[in-house]
């Protein structure tokens, strides 16, 4: 019984079945293996049991094996693992810090340069979104995968029993930091937080405006230590120095800004929703637009459609950045975009202004 709960949690992920072994565990290499969080205690009855993996490892792997937990939100004594354990935390449905993810590829790079027969297990909580974005940007590091498409599609067919790239690394964020990094490593540049003043965005197609029936709006978070001074007139306040190397368990969101709603008129040849900023917004680095909404009926609250992650650093000329794809809220049905619109959100152009 305990296994059919194990394969339904465990989805469209492949398993390891050989022997006495039935772990949510994939190899994507030979040397490096994506898995399932090692549960203790109830979790067992539907995730990696830690006891199992254990002696999986020791079995396969003896003494040449390393864990990366990437989950934030829980950890385990590392002595379970003879002490080979790193932690590189960031939270589910959100890209890692660019430094994080730097940091994570030295780090395996140097445990697999260490010895031939070393390996790597890479895990978040269900071991498929955050440890697929670690894993492909490692791909990518070591020159296995060339390009953010090949990379992504490898490790889909890798990971899951469809071996299709949409059921491997899901989150439109995370498949842009993976793009990110690829940029990073091609051109060779030293990643430093640029700072840009963000003036406005605006929403596409053309059919943006057909039903419209709410105001709109948008709020902007950062993983900054800091927030700037408010934005006044003519003014450009700075964001004082970010800390180089955060606690990532205390990589909190903050907010920035929430915009004003918006509700344009209709007239006749207008294909876009343009919500500005008052002022200029100092955005530096990782930072988050969520888009929402504001019912015609005042007792109903705003809801949250859609959000995504960008970085500042990868802006082309400082000027604006275009993003094809967001991340659906829960409050959104699946595969539907903003009440106004007609367009899946997967489907909707945002464009930043600075």
């Amino acid at each position: 019984m305990a296994t059919s709960i194990k394969s339904m949690v465990s989805k469209n992920k492949k398993r390891f079945e050989e022997g006495k072994f039935n772990l949510d565990l994939s190899y994507i290499t030979d040397n490096i293996i994506a898995m399932g969080y090692p549960a203790k205690a109830i979790e067992t009855l539907y995730r990696n049991d830690a006891k199992e993996v254990l002696e999986f490892l020791n079995k396969r792997h003896p003494q040449r094996y390393k864990l990366f937990n990437l989950c934030r939100e829980r950890q385990y004594d590392s002595a379970m693992f003879e002490g080979r354990v790193e932690w590189e935390p960031f939270e589910d449905h959100k890209p890692p810090r660019i430094e994080q993810i730097e940091t994570f590829c030295r780090k395996v790079q140097e445990w697999l340069d260490a010895n031939k027969e070393n390996v790597v297990a890479i895990h978040c909580k269900a071991g498929k979104g955050r440890t697929g974005v670690m894993i492909c940007c490692y791909l990518l590091y070591a020159g296995i995968c060339a390009t953010p498409e090949e990379v992504l599609d490898f490790y889909g067919k890798k990971r899951t029993k469809d071996g299709k790239v949409i059921d491997g690394v899901t989150i439109p964020s995370q498949q842009r930091y993976v793009t990110y990094f690829h940029r990073m490593l091609k051109s060779r540049c030293v990643y430093y937080p640029t700072e840009l003043y963000l003036q406005a965005i605006t929403l596409e197609p053309e059919r943006a405006l057909e039903n419209i029936v709410s105001n709109v709006f948008f709020s902007v978070k950062t993983r900054c230590s800091t927030v700037p001074a408010a934005c006044n007139g003519d003014s450009r306040p700075t964001l004082m120095d970010t800390i180089i190397e955060p606690d990532l368990r205390k990589d909190k969101e903050r907010k920035l800004l929430t915009s004003r709603a918006v509700e344009p008129a209709r007239r006749q040849g207008d294909t876009c929703l343009r919500i500005p900023v008052d002022g200029e917004l100092p955005v530096r680095g990782d930072f988050k637009l969520e888009l929402l909404y504001k019912p015609k009926n005042k007792l109903k609250p705003r809801e949250k459609l859609c959000w995504l992650w960008l970085n500042t650093f990868f802006v082309a000329g400082g000027a604006s950045e275009r993003a094809d794809r967001m991340e659906r809220a829960s409050s959104c049905p699946e595969d539907e975009g903003p009440p106004w619109t007609g367009v899946p959100h997967s489907q909707l152009l945002s464009k930043f202004v600075y």
